[in-house]
């Protein structure tokens, strides 16, 4: 599997060095479940020394020349070949005791979303006038997005990306969108009111913002409040319910988030042993590799359930039902108990397929 995903990266114009480092790191971060190097070293798959296999990890997060954003663009070659979707999530994970904010893109996939971005934000490129605001962050994340991409994108977001400007930047560009919008939002409607969508009922609705910026609105039932949502007018669909379900698709990426933090131990960052996090260049290198790791676990998990449904019972009990992602973890762990061979053998080949 190893050098098969070596090759995969190679191919997608990712250096053959660079990518076997990105290979073996996320892999010893799903097998480790941690990002402290002493013990990512312990499951790099090597026959050197342990501390020929730190210093290797070091260098690539430290020494090793390469750009993050090709890493990017190759890896939405990549999963675009594998996922067949337009929608693009967009939106915020934060690392809170370094005041460190991070944007993650991804695609929708089976109750989950696949990451292929991520850019770092930190309090004080702020405070230093690196960005005026987080929205100029956003517009500069935007146009790589845009850039490396094959397609123009439906990009799906919250409230947090619902001002004029961005809603403006994606229309010049010819990007669609489904973004939930404030309350308070003002719209002038086609018959001249100007109303705050908060206060409009259930159904659909022809606007503007700040008299020039033409957009459809949908108010729909949400979980536990109606769900204002902005969408661009060229969308074809103009159904309610449709337009919720596009908008539904948001809340995969919160259980990826959840999956980074918690699983693949993204929250380690904030300890006192990785007060480099505030290395911008750094922490972008983290992500490159845990992103990759979440599309190892997703796709072995992925090939699994669609080639092998008879054999899903040794992994995934009945009573238990685990996202794509888990079951690549379940796979990857599984050979820390007693198998039976012709199993051994089966994981063996299941490794090789993808």
């Amino acid at each position: 599997m190893i050098n098969t995903l070596i090759n995969i990266l190679h191919q997608k114009s990712i250096k053959k060095r660079v990518a076997k480092n990105i290979v073996l790191i996320a892999y010893s971060i799903l097998k480790s479940k941690t990002l402290f190097m002493r013990q990512l070293a312990l499951y790099i798959p090597s026959h050197g020394i342990k501390q020929s296999r730190v210093n290797r990890i070091w260098r690539f997060f430290h020494k090793m020349k390469f750009n993050t954003l090709d890493c990017f663009k190759a890896f939405a070659k990549l999963i675009v070949s594998k996922v067949k979707t337009r929608y693009v999530i967009v939106d915020f994970t934060s690392l809170k005791a370094y005041d460190v904010s991070i944007f993650i893109a991804s695609f929708p996939l089976k109750g989950r979303s696949c990451p292929f971005y991520a850019r770092v934000l930190r309090k004080s490129d702020i405070d230093s006038i690196k960005y005026k605001s987080q929205n100029d962050f956003i517009f500069k994340c935007m146009e790589e997005i845009l850039g490396i991409l094959p397609f123009k994108p439906i990009i799906i977001a919250d409230r947090g990306f619902c001002f004029y400007e961005f809603l403006r930047f994606v229309c010049e560009k010819g990007v669609g969108f489904v973004i939930r919008l404030k309350k308070d939002k003002l719209i002038r409607l086609k018959d001249g009111r100007e109303v705050k969508v908060g206060g409009l009922k259930k159904g659909k609705y022809l606007g503007y913002l700040r008299e020039e910026l033409f957009i459809k609105l949908a108010i729909t039932e949400g979980k536990d409040e109606p769900w204002c949502l902005g969408y661009t007018p060229s969308f074809i669909s103009t159904n309610t319910l449709h337009m919720a379900r596009i908008y539904l698709k948001r809340m995969q990426c919160e259980q990826t988030h959840r999956e980074l933090k918690m699983r693949l131990k993204l929250l380690g960052l904030n300890k006192k042993y990785y007060k480099e996090s505030y290395n911008l260049e750094l922490l972008e290198r983290y992500m490159v590799v845990l992103i990759f790791s979440i599309f190892i676990g997703i796709f072995l998990g992925k090939v699994f359930i669609e080639r092998y449904r008879e054999l899903r019972k040794f992994v995934v009990s009945e009573r238990f039902e685990l996202s794509l992602f888990g079951i690549g973890l379940a796979l990857l762990s599984i050979e820390m108990y007693f198998i039976p061979k012709v199993f051994k053998s089966f994981r063996l080949s299941l490794l090789r397929s993808i």
